[in-house]
């Protein structure tokens, strides 16, 4: 066997390292994303490998070359990101300069040397098939020990149930759900950033808004908090249907993509009108009668790159051709087109309900308070809390602006929900490398408490406000907005609040209510 490889001047190692970062980057995130994500880039990497050897066999006359250089670029090409993600945003440059010099440095000695280089060659045939056999088996194992999920059990069968007494208002206003994601509360901004949003608050006071006083989410991360207020209930239960140790994230995404709340508006004449984040969970929503996004390609194929040294290259020289590749770029043209599509969406005659997720404040930090754009080399130069505080000055005049375009278009006055999903991450979890798979069993009482505290302000037309009180978490939200306005009978939650023990383990729920007091 291993005489073929050399005789017949196999490179099938090129192909190997050329699909490796799409199916490691998939391994990965397996519990996240759909196989159907990964099979244009995978296309896309091994077709471009086989044009690349093809170019250089005929410069070169050498295939075993051919086949090395196309292996060292996307080794070194999708290695970077990597290596950079577990480094300080001080020494990244100083990274990206080596990996130049490296480049340099190998292709050069590749072209100068006169051996056939056949045992390279060999080695690397080798090598790249133990590693993505290996990362097929990860995937398979994956695939073969997660448990049945009973889809029946997610059904919001008793709220359908309640649903069905309900009667529409005479005329029907349209309804907002602004999501404004790891928008911090007024109390832990001026306590850890120091910040005074007192100004923002007073304005959606003014113009009506109930700003709830110490509101906390219901979980920590996205994924759930929105799964609970767009179910109008506590998701725990996931645990018992896809396995409390299951890293698979579907029967949680499945509540996303079939919340309770899109349904019951569309069952009575509201049209649904999405607009997605780059977040694969919100990116589109296949139950809304319109789902706008501007990600082109997929996140997937965005996040990939953004694992390579293209990303930093094409954000130093603003490559128009590589911005829909540069996730700061992609971001910053994303979110603009969200707030603009919130404006347009207030001028449709028929009802809406448009629920929008934006990554406001959240990174990436692209945003001046003015709205320019910060590439990613100026946001390194300052600290996380300053650029937070930038794309949070932005956020409010933002939202302000989306806020006055809804009133002048609305013929009949709006229901306007603006509440973050979950709080900020704050110096003790951006210190850490990789801090999105964070174990939150390690984080102690003070920093679940800064996690967890939100924007949540809600605009009623009537302005009767009577059933919301200070504490009240998201979970009830929409259990007080039907009831108001569609004569439901929903008993309000108690307003508790979760923690998942990390990333890998999304159903390992614990009780933090009293922990955050």
């Amino acid at each position: 066997m291993l005489g073929i490889f050399e005789k017949k001047l196999v490179i099938l190692h090129s192909f190997l390292f050329a699909a490796f970062p799409v199916v490691f980057l998939y391994a990965y995130n397996i519990g996240e994303l759909p196989f159907v994500n990964i099979i244009w880039p995978l296309v896309a990497f091994v077709a471009f490998a086989g044009v690349l050897i093809f170019i250089i066999w005929l410069s070169s006359n050498n295939i075993v070359k051919a086949g090395l250089a196309v292996s060292i670029f996307y080794i070194l090409t999708f290695s970077y990101g990597h290596l950079a993600n577990i480094l300080s945003a001080s020494v990244k440059w100083y990274l990206f300069a080596f990996w130049i010099l490296l480049y340099f440095a190998f292709f050069y000695l590749l072209a100068r040397t006169k051996k056939q280089l056949l045992q390279i060659n060999l080695i690397l045939n080798i090598f790249s098939i133990v590693v993505m056999g290996m990362t097929i088996m990860q995937i398979s194992y994956f695939m073969i020990s997660q448990r049945q999920v009973d889809w029946t059990a997610i059904d919001p069968g008793r709220l359908i149930e309640q649903s069905l007494s309900a009667s529409n208002p005479e005329v029907l206003p349209d309804i907002y759900y602004i999501i404004p994601d790891r928008y911090a509360d007024a109390d832990l901004l001026s306590e850890q950033f120091n910040f005074d949003n007192s100004e923002f608050i007073n304005q959606l006071k003014e113009k009506g808004f109930y700003v709830v006083g110490d509101s906390r989410s219901n979980y920590l991360k996205t994924g759930h908090s929105l799964a609970s207020s767009l179910n109008m209930e506590y998701i725990n239960y996931l645990a018992e249907v896809a396995g409390a140790d299951s890293t698979n994230y579907k029967p949680l995404y499945q509540k996303l993509n079939d919340h309770f709340v899109g349904s019951f508006l569309k069952n009575r004449g509201y049209s649904y009108i999405h607009l997605g984040s780059w977040w694969e969970a919100t990116r589109v929503n296949t139950n809304a009668d319109v789902s706008i996004n501007i990600v082109f390609p997929s996140d997937f194929f965005v996040l990939l790159f953004s694992t390579s040294i293209i990303e930093p290259f094409s954000d130093l020289l603003r490559i128009d051709a590589l911005s829909h590749l540069n996730i700061y770029e992609t971001h910053y043209q994303r979110t603009r087109a969200q707030l603009e599509s919130l404006k347009q969406v207030s001028k449709n005659e028929a009802p809406t309900f448009t629920l929008a997720h934006i990554l406001l404040p959240h990174p990436p930090f692209v945003f001046s308070r003015d709205g320019e754009y910060i590439s990613s080399g100026t946001a390194l130069k300052e600290k996380n809390a300053e650029n937070y505080l930038e794309q949070l000055l932005y956020a409010n005049k933002a939202l302000i602006d989306v806020v006055n375009t809804i009133f002048e278009n609305s013929s009949i006055p709006p229901i306007i929900i603006i509440q973050s999903d979950e709080g900020p991450y704050t110096d003790e979890l951006w210190a850490e490398p990789r801090g999105e798979k964070k174990n939150w069993l390690e984080l102690d009482n003070d920093g679940l408490r800064r996690k967890t505290g939100i924007l949540n302000a809600i605009y009623f037309p009537d302005r009767e406000y009577a059933n919301f009180y200070p504490g009240i978490t998201p979970v009830n939200t929409f259990r007080i907005i039907f009831n108001h306005f569609f004569s439901t009978d929903y008993e309000l939650l108690p307003d508790l609040t979760y923690r998942h023990r990390d990333d890998r383990q999304p159903y390992l729920f614990d009780d933090i209510t009293e922990k955050i007091k």
